[in-house]
């Protein structure tokens, strides 16, 4: 009878491990997701951020374009 006793003792041991495993898991699951949903975040603003780059770029491109040939451009254009 004694060793039935250690036998149930052990098994709710290892139940109480499990449920607190599960926890962890659930813990750990939850964390993941909260990442994931911060990663996709910074990934949307980061291409949003590229898209406005680019768009300052082909305008700062338009403006110098405008600009009349500096002095030292137009010597060198004499050279050629």
């Amino acid at each position: 009878m004694l060793e039935l006793s250690e036998i149930k003792k052990d098994l709710q041991a290892k139940e109480d491990l499990v449920k607190a495993l599960q926890r962890e898991s659930h813990k750990l699951q939850s964390q993941d997701e909260q990442h994931s949903q911060e990663v996709s975040r910074f990934q949307e603003e980061l291409s949003e951020a590229h898209s406005q780059l680019q768009i300052l770029q082909k305008q700062l491109d338009e403006e110098l374009s405008k600009q009349p040939l500096t002095n030292q451009e137009v010597r060198d254009s004499d050279l050629k």
